[in-house]
């Protein structure tokens, strides 16, 4: 199944490449599922890059983020591939199969435990829906408190 759909894709594609072989390595060491893994390898951004309030970092900037910041997370069922611009970060959910976006706020994350299940809000169903809502103003949360705010709301 794929992540994201050819439309998607062309909104992206001059941003990305193929990721180098330590990217696939380190991801091939994760566990996470194939799906995820051919996505994250082929749809690498080149550089930081800011997309409305979304910074989709590097497969490097990934890699810092998990080891020193994060190692945790991915065994809770999260992958981080970004950063709202105050710093709280984005995260697919690869524990469902759809790939839900959620939004992780840097000062309330529990780095080590169960806390994070509370603290975690789901932001896009898919990131097929994720990646264009980033061009549209306004139509992403700029960081975790205004996701909490519009927690009550539909926000696709």
């Amino acid at each position: 199944m794929k992540i994201i759909s050819e439309n998607t894709y062309d909104l992206i594609k001059d941003k990305v490449s193929k990721g180098s072989d330590s990217y696939i390595k380190w991801l091939e060491k994760k566990c996470l599922p194939d799906n995820l893994v051919d996505f994250l390898v082929n749809c690498s951004f080149t550089s930081i890059t800011e997309i409305g309030v979304v910074r989709f970092q590097t497969p490097e900037t990934i890699i810092s983020e998990h080891d020193k910041n994060w190692p945790n997370i991915i065994k809770q069922g999260y992958f981080l591939f970004g950063s709202a611009i105050n710093g709280d970060q984005w995260a697919i959910g690869y524990h469902d199969n759809n790939m839900p976006v959620f939004i992780l706020s840097h000062d309330e994350i529990d780095y080590d435990g169960e806390k994070n299940k509370k603290e975690i809000i789901k932001v896009a169903k898919t990131l097929d829906e994720f990646i264009p809502s980033a061009f549209i103003y306004d139509k992403l949360p700029w960081d975790y408190w205004e996701a909490k705010k519009r927690i009550n709301k539909i926000l696709f």
